[in-house]
């Protein structure tokens, strides 16, 4: 099976359409922007299309704000360990960055339109992590336009949630707010369906997830290499992923070296090669 044929019968993720959800689930949304190794940087083109390649769902991007203010996807504050280049992602207009080469890659730093796009191409839903900008009002309304433009309104969640975000930016899921989730633990009647819990496992009380469903809230917990001890992290993400499918979460935010314990990116990578 080609990627083509893969994607469009997988087709975007709609995360209102609960029949759509249960029929992927795990939702799996790639962390670090993409399945990342030496060759393929962290939210570049390529790092991109290998989680689409592996089936993922979504995918996470961090966003940060150039010299004019344009939207571009980057991790580190400075370009020095991903591109040998001094100065920070605000320091460059787009122009420069977009002509900047990670080391060991032929990829360039992507703006936010253009890792959209390419999201909308692969069928990938996008979960935005903001470096900068967060109280920007010019800033989000244009990330809010993107959204829009790419139609991805019904595709897009943000981990990051100023008061200033949710009333400027209206085609992207939150988080629950703190008052949400004091009332939903004190056992309030509330309604969550456009929220989504995300965190660690741990971060996760006792009888949360039960409360969150009944809410109507999706459940994304986070499964990273650099939460657990480096000579066990295999053995403890894995139980935590195995205990959070019984427990009924929707899905995960992962690092790819966890993907082997899905059958959806197993056996679905499989049958693109």
């Amino acid at each position: 099976m080609t990627l083509s044929c893969q994607l469009a019968a997988d087709g975007m993720i709609d995360l209102t359409d609960r029949a759509d959800l249960t029929k992927r689930s795990p939702i799996l949304i790639a962390h670090r922007g993409g399945v990342v190794s030496v060759d393929a940087p962290e939210c570049s083109l390529t790092a991109i299309t290998r989680a689409a390649e592996r089936s993922y769902d979504m995918v996470e991007l961090d966003v940060q704000a150039s010299r004019e203010g344009v939207p571009v996807v980057f991790h580190d504050r400075s370009l020095d360990k991903a591109c040998g280049r001094p100065g920070r992602i605000a320091d460059f207009d787009s122009s420069e960055l977009a002509d900047t080469r990670y080391l060991n890659s032929q990829d360039h730093i992507l703006t936010l339109d253009g890792a959209l796009g390419l999201c909308r191409d692969l069928n990938m839903g996008v979960m935005l992590d903001f470096k900068s900008g967060q109280k920007n009002e010019v800033f989000l309304k244009q990330i809010d336009l993107l959204i829009l433009k790419h139609h991805l309104q019904h595709a897009t969640i943000t981990i990051s949630g100023s008061e200033q975000m949710r009333s400027l930016m209206k085609h992207v899921m939150f988080t629950p707010t703190s008052n949400e989730m004091l009332h939903l633990r004190e056992g309030r009647s509330i309604r969550l369906s456009q929220r989504f819990w995300f965190g660690l496992p741990n971060q996760l009380l006792p009888g949360d997830v039960e409360k969150l469903k009944e809410a109507h809230a999706l459940i994304f917990p986070a499964i990273n290499t650099f939460r657990y001890p480096a000579d066990e992290h295999m053995e403890s993400a894995g139980s935590d992923i195995q205990r959070l499918l019984k427990e009924g979460v929707d899905g995960f935010q992962i690092d790819s070296v966890y993907d082997s314990n899905f059958t959806k990116v197993t056996q679905d990578a499989a049958a693109l090669h």
